[in-house]
């Protein structure tokens, strides 16, 4: 749920970008936006909601790091599956 939100938010802000300044901008450089480059990138309203998509993203993948760490230190690899890990040589 929360990786769909955050795909939304990435792509809402993308078609902001590109409405507004004709730009196409990748989810990579996206993500790495500081409010600093949005202020200089937009007029004052539009880089307010442009600081709330970054803000809604940001937040959306603390929120997924936190949830696949937890996930992971609370599974085990059960014996039977052990074998799917490795290449058996012929």
């Amino acid at each position: 749920m929360f990786v769909q939100q955050r795909t939304s938010q990435i792509l809402s802000f993308q078609s902001m970008i590109t409405r507004n300044l004709g730009l196409k901008i990748t989810t990579n450089k996206i993500k790495q936006m500081t409010e600093e480059q949005i202020e200089q990138m937009f007029e004052p309203d539009l880089a307010f909601m442009a600081k709330n998509y970054l803000q809604t993203i940001n937040s959306l993948s603390r929120s997924i790091k936190d949830i696949e760490g937890r996930a992971v230190s609370q599974t085990r690899l059960r014996k039977e599956f052990a074998l799917l890990q490795t290449i058996q040589c012929r």
